[in-house]
């Protein structure tokens, strides 16, 4: 008589229908929360074609650049993922309860679990620090968020491995490395490699990220190019909309696409900017400003940044400008004036809620004098129109950024030029000028300090005439390589014995 085979019972779903309700219940509660049901986002889902219609057809022109940063991404996530993997299968059989017992695997697990915790982006920040800027950062903290949620999925499967097998494995006595590479690794090889496929795939978009982490390019356009809307004032006819990007090229992407004149949007594309200006641009050098009134590592890189820009065939001249002194004087007379009619309710409200330099600053412009902040205004003009007169025969002025490096947190005075000045007064001295006047600014990292601090050179252009000025520089950063320099300069954060 042959056996009859009764036939399975249907298997029931994971979750009851009472739950299936109640899940679709808390999420459209949550919809309901979060606005989504709002008849004024229903109506602004009717952009997306417009927005659709922007990014067609594609341009192709920049995928020179796309590919290159492409392939940076690849080998970031590549070297990343094998580091990890290298690190995760180990990790995660000491956490295999199967095999190891509690007082190994619970604080182990503890630790994977606090480092994948913090995000892949903040593992590269603080490889910065370490190792410095470049893609070697990308790929440590890579690495290291990759091998905290690598091995919480590699010991899941591990303490999912046949307990026959293993206990099999015990009878033989053949001791716990011939469990983990006989039975252990073999039973789970296939969940290896596809979640190590995996984990590469993902790095591969975190990299995207990471892979910025190269230093950066600072852009400040004319005043008032890009609108403020939005931003809270803290002097309004000084304050200024900029941008930080990785290269001249992204700035002037940047600008064009948040300026709020259509002439400068067209002009300032990074794709109509001329791809070579040649040996006709004319620079002119702040010589008189920046002899001894820098540090003197400041002023040798300046030299240096000249003479590498003579070399290439540029063609630099000395420039004159009023003292940089009497651009202060007058900044300084317009900030404290209009931050103190910005903040005036509340620092005389709350003044404690204010820090002390911050609160003595605002109580100085309260007690400024309308005639001295009228003159101010009108002497802004004046020196607005001195630095247009010198740009007429030239492309642009050049100078360091700061006639300092960066100084120790805390740090109330410096020593430029032999003078004890307040850091921030010697900070600002040389971008501040350009502030009160209006006048387009670009910042370029050229070199360190022989204590490992950015020192940065910056040009100044004619007023309104961004896109003129990022011509010049980006014609800089190609001739000196600049963009390349930049990647391979590391910070060194130990500070130097005395």
């Amino acid at each position: 008589m042959r056996a009859r085979t009764l036939p399975r019972p249907p298997q029931r779903p994971p979750f009851g229908l009472l739950t299936q309700l109640l899940l679709a219940l808390i999420t459209l509660a949550l919809l309901f929360r979060f606005g989504a049901f709002d008849p004024s986002v229903i109506s602004r889902l009717g952009n997306l074609p417009a927005f659709v219609a922007e990014m067609l057809p594609p341009d192709p022109r920049p995928m020179p650049t796309l590919v290159l940063s492409m392939l940076e991404t690849v080998m970031i996530a590549f070297a990343g993922t094998t580091i990890a993997v290298a690190f995760s299968v180990p990790l995660a059989l000491l956490s295999t309860r199967s095999l190891f017992g509690p007082q190994v695997t619970v604080p182990l697990r503890f630790l994977l679990s606090a480092i994948r915790t913090v995000p892949a982006i903040i593992w590269a920040l603080i490889f910065v620090v370490t190792v410095g800027f470049g893609p070697l950062a990308g790929v440590l903290g890579t690495a290291m968020y990759s091998t905290g949620y690598l091995s919480k999925l590699l010991y899941e499967a591990f303490d999912a491995v046949d307990r026959e097998v293993l206990e099999a494995a015990r009878v033989m006595r053949v001791g716990k490395l011939a469990e983990m590479r006989y039975v252990v690794i073999p039973e789970a090889a296939n969940y290896i490699l596809s979640q190590s496929l995996f984990m590469f795939e993902y790095n591969v978009r975190a990299s995207a990220i990471l892979g910025a982490l190269c230093g950066v390019v600072g852009l400040k356009p004319s005043y008032p190019a890009v609108s403020r809307d939005g931003v809270f004032p803290l002097a309004p006819s000084l304050d200024t909309v900029g941008f930080h990007a990785l290269s001249v090229w992204d700035t002037a992407a940047a600008l064009s696409k948040t300026t709020s004149s259509p002439e400068l949007a067209q002009r300032s594309d990074p794709f109509r900017l001329p791809s070579s200006v040649g040996s006709a641009v004319r620079l002119g050098y702040l010589r008189s400003w920046v002899e001894g009134n820098a540090d003197p590592e400041v002023e040798r890189a300046a030299e240096s940044f000249v003479r590498e820009l003579e070399a290439k065939g540029f063609e630099v001249v000395e420039a004159e400008l009023p003292d940089h002194e009497l651009f202060r004087r007058y900044w300084y007379f317009i900030r404290r004036a209009e931050a103190s009619e910005v903040h005036e309710h509340w620092v005389l409200e709350r003044p404690e809620d204010y820090g002390p330099d911050v609160r003595r600053m605002l109580e100085e412009g309260l007690r400024i004098r309308a005639v001295d902040y009228v003159r101010a205004m009108r002497m802004r003009e004046v020196l607005r129109d001195a630095v247009e007169s010198v740009l007429r025969e030239l492309d642009a002025l050049v100078l360091p950024a700061s006639p300092i490096t960066a100084p120790e947190a805390g740090l109330a005075k410096v020593k430029v030029g032999g003078r004890e000045v307040d850091v921030y007064s010697a900070l600002l001295s040389f971008t501040m000028p350009f502030n009160l006047t209006g006048h387009p600014a670009i910042v370029l990292p050229y070199t360190l300090s022989s204590e490992g601090l950015p020192i940065s050179m910056q040009l100044v252009g004619r007023y309104m005439r961004d896109h003129e000025l990022l011509a010049v520089a980006l014609a800089v950063e190609r001739a000196l390589d600049l963009k390349r320099r930049f990647k391979e300069l590391r910070v060194r954060t130990s500070v130097p014995s005395s």
